[in-house]
């Protein structure tokens, strides 16, 4: 799956991809890879998944950016998950990674 065309896949092509990494059988390249799986999850209201691939992520030791924890919490607001939306903003910090505002 190309992942830079993630808004075309379907949902049973990103299941397929995520059980695809569960497996171990494939990891996706770079932050990049990841943060577009984890935006095309939460797009589909695919919230735990997009959290499993942030913890494959990081597993893999590949750096989330700020890009990355502001898809995941977009998946969790698409998901009505406020708790893990604020565990989230928390695990920001602990990496280190200022949040940017926009008014």
């Amino acid at each position: 799956m190309r992942l830079s065309t993630d808004r075309d896949a379907s949902k049973d092509e990103l299941l397929d991809a995520l059980r695809a990494v569960r497996s171990g059988c494939h990891r996706l390249g770079g932050p990049r890879e990841y943060t577009l799986a984890v935006k095309a999850l939460g797009r589909r209201s695919l919230w735990q998944e997009a959290v499993f691939m942030l913890e494959d992520m990081q597993s893999c030791t590949v750096q989330p950016s700020v890009i990355t924890f502001s898809a995941m919490v977009s998946a969790c607001r698409q998901g009505s998950q406020w708790e893990p939306a604020l565990s989230l903003l928390q695990a920001v910090h602990r990496c280190g990674l200022q949040l940017d505002v926009i008014i």
